[in-house]
């Protein structure tokens, strides 16, 4: 990969038995130029993974199943990379979002990206929460709401829809690493989130 195409991104990819899914996201990959490392975990050893050759990749396979934050948290370990992006297996590319996401972060108020998801129907999908605060937290558990944000997509610029198919990836700039940390690392709290 040409140095000038680099973004400083390391790129999280976890499968729980979703390998024939990934390794069409990972050729998608090919139209991607700001990825300077992969990280692919198998959370469950399935084989038959096919990592990308033009993106630096390693791969993990758990000897038993981890969480979200587990298999994100091994991934991250040694990161250098100002941006940090967790994909889902079952995304589709059909450009590079890589330049339009991180453009995002030109805003220092800015501290995690995702794309508008759409179903096939071109309606947002219902993945989008406000960050879990704790009066979030005490609506959610009281009823009053979920949480989610509400999307009109006729204000949202040129969305991409994901091809019909569920998925979600973020990216989060350094800045924000350390509530990585503290979010990330108690995988327990995590995953009953």
């Amino acid at each position: 990969m040409n140095s000038a195409n680099r973004l400083g991104v390391r790129l999280s990819v976890v499968s729980h038995r979703q390998n024939h899914l990934a390794n069409q996201f990972l050729d998608d990959l090919a139209l991607v130029q700001g990825v300077d490392e992969l990280v692919f975990t198998e959370n469950v050893t399935q084989g038959g993974v096919r990592l990308p050759a033009h993106i630096p990749s390693r791969l993990i396979t758990n000897p038993s199943p981890l969480g979200f934050a587990g298999n994100h948290n091994q991934a991250f370990v040694g990161n250098t990379l100002p941006y940090f992006c967790v994909a889902n297996p079952d995304l589709r590319l059909h450009a590079d979002p890589l330049p339009r996401l991180l453009a995002c972060f030109d805003d220092p108020q800015v501290g995690v990206v995702a794309p508008l998801v759409l179903n096939p129907a071109g309606l947002p999908e219902d993945n989008a929460r406000h960050f879990p605060t704790p009066g979030v937290w005490a609506k959610s558990l009281s009823g009053w709401t979920t949480g989610a944000i509400t999307f009109n997509p006729r204000l949202a610029a040129d969305p991409s829809p994901s091809n019909g198919q569920p998925a979600c990836s973020c990216s989060f700039a350094r800045p924000l690493f350390g509530m990585w940390e503290v979010l990330m690392l108690n995988s327990t709290f995590i995953t009953k989130m």
